[in-house]
């Protein structure tokens, strides 16, 4: 696809009130992923808790924002064959993902996942262009 070529800009924090305008290739979907566009993200108190003070758990570099909305630019395989989505939409992310396999999620509760997975606390968030 043209995009894999490009490149995008996310704002990175690199260390405690550091961060960074970096250019990034864009990131290839897999099967079971979307490619987004982020349209809007809102700056939270903990983005800037974690920008002025740094967290355990956010350990630089790492691109901060949970909070935002996006537009889909490509679609990995699974979503593409479920049909439920399409190039273009507009979108909320979802910024907590359950992990699957603890006890919580085991018996259906993930909002009480012991390992999730939080967009830009533990893998990269919004403040990028992708």
């Amino acid at each position: 696809m043209w995009l894999r070529s490009m490149l995008m800009k996310a704002a990175v924090l690199t260390g405690t009130k550091r961060i960074e305008l970096q250019e990034r290739g864009l990131p290839k979907p897999e099967a079971n992923e979307i490619l987004l566009k982020v349209k809007a993200v809102g700056v939270c108190g903990s983005d800037i808790a974690y920008y002025g003070r740094g967290m355990a758990d956010v350990p630089p570099p790492i691109v901060l924002g949970h909070e935002f909305t996006c537009e889909i630019v490509e679609l990995g395989r699974i979503p593409k064959e479920l049909g439920l989505l399409k190039e273009g939409d507009r979108v909320v992310v979802e910024p907590v993902q359950a992990c699957g396999v603890c006890q919580s999620c085991k018996k259906a509760m993930p909002n009480l996942c012991a390992k999730p997975t939080v967009l830009g606390v533990n893998v990269d968030g919004g403040f990028a262009e992708y």
